[in-house]
């Protein structure tokens, strides 16, 4: 299934039996006799065997005849394990050079790798004969077999050591051509060759050139008129793509531009036919194609890799595979074409006319999963949406790359969605909707930045939930102490006390009044007779004492009366019992239960009692006799006594509540210094908070430099200004407190909040304490104590995330400058795919292609990305891995699939997308091709 550019194997260096050296040798006698002495079948059926190398370029020393007797194979069916063959033809030339190793003469080999394209006749005739050798005489001749034989001929004559090879074997090792009349010849037939054809320069003796030394200006010559190297060496990769410079634009302005490195088997031997040392294996991402070849020199770092395994990064095994659509008849005038698309584990991106159908194939995809499913509210961009209600048939399935992980599928109208993994889908507009609101703008990028795999998984996550949860407990600890010292201000309120003290000093004064009158009756009676009173009061207490124990004696006697008389009804039940035993012949008998003598006695005690009552009580009437006989004003004396007593009760009551009231004031004081501790703790928290949410954003950033480039994350406590000072005039006096002290005491707290010395914090508060308490007094009268306390110690901050971009605070950039920051931060957000529906909305083409499109490289590298657009910088610069293309003609939605390199994907780009050709322009300049 063509899936765009994939990573593949390619041995572009692969020799043949045509070659004049080579190892190609039977193993036995029994084997020659099997292939009837044709090496070319027994390396025919060799190179049958390589299934995991997808392009080979078939390698032969100044001519293609190998690559010739190749296609003849091809034209009857064999090699069709492989994709593409290539001819290189592989040459020797002219110069010597000197080598930093011994400095000997050498000759340096170079290759030109032809497009599968041309016909092998005139890569001879137009090409290889219009290039020239020189005989050993000095003769130029054409570069032909025959003249290549003659020259060796002529050798072998004059040199005895050549004589037992071929003429064609002496005259290869022997000739020379000019790269200079290669690269002539190649560029006046452009018309035949533009385009089709690659530059290679092997490493192997090239690399042995001094630079210091004479040879510096034709290595770099060589190097500048090439379009890549042969080399497997990591030092020499990175130099060709200018990480040893100081900026690889220094590399393109010495060299030309940047150069890929490849490297193939250079196989001569069947053991070797595409197995390079060390397994370091030439992987392209591209399609087996000549022109996905090509990609190697706009992409020559990204298209190819030289290493033992697949350079595909790992994705999430959740990573979309294919989408198939079937019953997918909506109705008489719409319908979409029933198909499968696969779809590549990078980037893909979706282009069209205006509804031709990009943001349908975007939503069906998107419908599969909770995100779109559980959106609420009418999304007029919504595919699914507008077709919903005719109820079609339409059915969607969707695979992934997991092999463990089933398909899912669903009809268009069922709620359900897959459940295993989540997508993040952006739909068209709502990158905008979230940059025009800066809540929802900075909510969803902490909610973003949360989500994150490796936040989550980090220690300052657990850490910063701990934090909001102190911070919770700490908010409603103040608001509950708010409300206690609110109440116990209400119970101890300056015009109560004076209340109760007015009454406390009225009643001494009636006390002191009652007093004096008590006195004048006592000097009426006179000392002995008060004495006697004294006397008799003194006894009538006792008797009234021995009385109250008497009759407490007397209820206790009672109870236990009942209770025994309540205890006989059991000889009743005794009786029963016997009856039942004697009837029944049983020898038992139970004996009664004798109280009678109890309750005698406790009558008798009873009498006892009652008579020692009515002595005491007989008494007692004797004593009041006495007394009104010693006291004629006894009733009013006693009058006055009650109303002392009573006094005094009540004097005691107020100096209670008093008493109460002073231990509420001396709470306040402990619960206003509580209030204040918590407060500062409360203020400490939400530093510390601030700091570890500092982490946070670092593990998020953590590996994201190419992907949030430009953009700087800064944690910061929101203090809402606005909403403090809004309350503050809301429940003070204008008249009394202007708006500039209110924003005075703002300041004050902004900057407690603002600052990250926490030792001075404590301090810092209470001056803001100190300075807010002073506007007590100028409560408005609808206004209370309470809401005073909530106004100066209330939350008016929560956690913000302050980004900038090249330096500007969000809050200053452009809508479209929002939505980059956005984009990039949501590009950066975790592995799971990323569907976002024309996200260059808002932007324009320069600020796309020098902000965005580096990001969607990087970002693709670590998860899938589905995207329609119609900004050609965000498929061609971007390198998509594949294009979709969406057409809606005769009612019907149908998709076409590709690479970039395509011809006609790339047809289709330059057609539908606004700059497509300029886009193709700019990725060919990028590295100075």
């Amino acid at each position: 299934m063509n899936r765009g550019s994939e990573w593949r194997k390619w041995d572009l260096h692969v020799h043949t039996p045509a070659s004049y050296y080579h190892n190609f040798r039977f193993s036995d006698e029994e084997e020659k006799e099997k292939y009837n002495g044709d090496i070319w079948e027994k390396y025919i059926d060799e190179l049958e065997k390589i299934q995991d190398v997808a392009v080979i370029g078939i390698t032969d020393y100044f001519s293609i005849e190998g690559y010739k007797k190749i296609l003849e194979y091809r034209k009857k069916g064999r090699l069709q394990n492989f994709y593409l063959i290539l001819p290189n033809i592989e040459f020797r030339l002219d110069k010597f050079l000197s080598s930093r190793k011994d400095e000997q003469p050498k000759r340096l080999n170079y290759h030109v790798i032809f497009s599968n394209e041309i016909d092998p006749e005139i890569i001879e005739k137009e090409f290889l004969e219009e290039l020239h050798i020189k005989t050993p005489n000095g003769e130029v001749r054409k570069l032909t077999r025959r003249n290549i034989e003659e020259i060796g001929r002529i050798l072998k004559k004059q040199h005895d050591k050549f004589k037992n090879y071929s003429d064609y074997f002496v005259g290869c090792m022997n000739i020379t051509v000019s790269l200079d009349e290669i690269i002539k010849v190649l560029k006046e037939k452009e018309s035949i060759f533009g385009g089709k054809y690659l530059l290679v320069l092997p490493e192997e003796r090239w690399c042995l050139m001094d630079w210091d030394g004479q040879d510096h200006l034709t290595r770099k010559e060589l190097l500048v008129k090439s379009h890549a190297i042969f080399s497997a060496n990591p030092n020499t990769r990175d130099w060709a793509l200018g990480k040893k410079h100081k900026n690889p634009k220094d590399f393109i302005n010495e060299f030309g531009s940047l150069k890929p490195c490849i490297h193939g088997s250079d196989a001569h031997k069947f053991d070797k036919l595409c197995k390079p040392d060390n397994n370091r294996f030439c992987w392209i991402k591209a399609d087996p194609t000549f022109e996905g070849l090509k990609q190697i020199i706009y992409e020559p770092e990204e298209r190819v890799r030289i290493q033992e395994d697949n350079p595909e990064p790992r994705k999430s095994i959740y990573t979309l595979s294919s989408i198939k659509i079937s019953n997918s008849k909506i109705s008489d005038e719409l319908e979409i074409e029933e198909l499968e698309i696969p779809l590549n584990p990078n980037l893909v991106t979706v282009i069209g006319g205006k509804g031709s159908g990009k943001t349908a194939l975007l939503d069906l995809i998107a419908n599969c999963f909770e995100d779109r499913c559980k959106r609420s509210g009418i999304d007029k961009n919504s595919f699914v949406q507008r077709i919903e209600e005719q109820k079609p048939d339409l059915t969607v399935e969707i695979s992934f790359i997991g092999d463990d992980v089933e398909n899912f599928s669903k009809k268009l109208i069922e709620e359900k969605f897959f459940q295993h993994s989540k997508i993040t889908y952006l739909p068209q507009g709502k990158i905008e909707e979230y940059s025009e609101d800066r809540e929802k703008l900075h909510e969803k990028i902490k909610e973003i930045i949360f989500s994150n795999k490796d936040v989550m998984d980090s220690e300052y996550k657990q850490k910063f939930e701990k934090l909001l949860e102190e911070i919770d407990i700490l908010k409603k600890d103040i608001e509950d102490l708010n409300s206690e010292i609110y109440k116990l201000e209400i119970d101890t309120d300056p015009e109560k006390v004076k209340d109760i003290e007015n009454k406390k000093s009225i009643k001494i004064g009636e006390l002191k009044d009652k007093e004096n009158k008590l006195q004048d009756i006592i000097k009426k009676i006179g000392e002995d007779s008060e004495n006697k009173v004294k006397n008799l009061r003194k006894e009538e207490a006792a008797l009234r004492s021995r009385h109250s124990k008497l009759e407490t004696i007397k209820n206790d006697l009672l109870k236990l009366q009942d209770k025994i008389e309540n205890f006989l009804v059991i000889n009743s039940e005794i009786d029963k019992l016997n009856s039942n035993f004697r009837e029944l012949n049983i020898p038992v008998n139970i004996s009664h239960i004798d109280l009678k003598s109890y309750l005698d006695k406790i009558n008798e005690t009873m009498g006892i009692v009652q008579s020692e009552i009515n002595n005491v009580v007989s008494q007692i009437n004797s004593i009041k006799e006495d007394l009104n006989k010693l006291l004629g004003i006894e009733k009013e004396h006693d009058t006055l006594l009650n109303e002392i007593n009573n006094i005094n009760d009540e004097i005691e009551l107020l100096d209670d509540k008093l008493k109460e009231i002073n231990e509420k004031k001396e709470k306040i004081k402990k619960l206003d210094e509580e209030r204040k501790d918590k407060y500062i703790k409360f203020i400490q928290k939400h530093v510390e908070l601030k700091d570890v949410y500092k982490k946070i954003i670092e593990v998020f950033s953590n590996g994201k430099d190419d992907i949030l480039n430009n953009i700087d994350f800064k944690s910061n406590i929101f203090f809402d200004r606005s909403k403090f000072e809004d309350v503050g005039e809301d429940i003070l006096d204008g008249r009394k407190v202007t708006l500039e002290q209110i924003s005075s005491l703002a300041e004050k707290l902004y900057e407690i909040i603002s600052s990250d010395d926490i030792e001075k914090l404590p301090s810092k508060i209470e001056d803001y304490i100190n300075e807010a308490f002073k506007f007590k007094q100028f409560l408005k009268k609808t206004r209370t104590n309470l809401d005073f306390y909530n106004w100066v110690f209330g939350n008016y901050f929560s956690l913000s995330t302050e980004i900038f971009f090249n330096g500007t605070p969000m809050d200053k950039l452009s809508i479209g400058q929002k939505g980059t920051v956005l984009l990039k931060i949501f590009l950066a957000e975790g592995d799971h795919p990323l569907i976002i529906d024309q996200p260059e909305d808002n932007l324009d083409n320069k600020f796309i292609y020098e902000t965005l499109v580096n990001a969607f490289r990087e970002a693709k590298k670590k998860r899938q990305i589905i995207i329609s657009t119609h900004n050609a910088n965000l498929v061609v610069n971007t390198d998509a891995e594949q294009v979709i293309v969406a057409e809606f003609k005769n009612n019907k939605i149908s998709y076409r699939w590709g690479s970039i390199e395509n011809e006609q994907i790339r047809r289709d780009i330059t057609k539908l997308l606004e700059g497509g050709e300029e886009a193709f322009k700019k990725r060919e300049e990028k590295y100075g091709i």
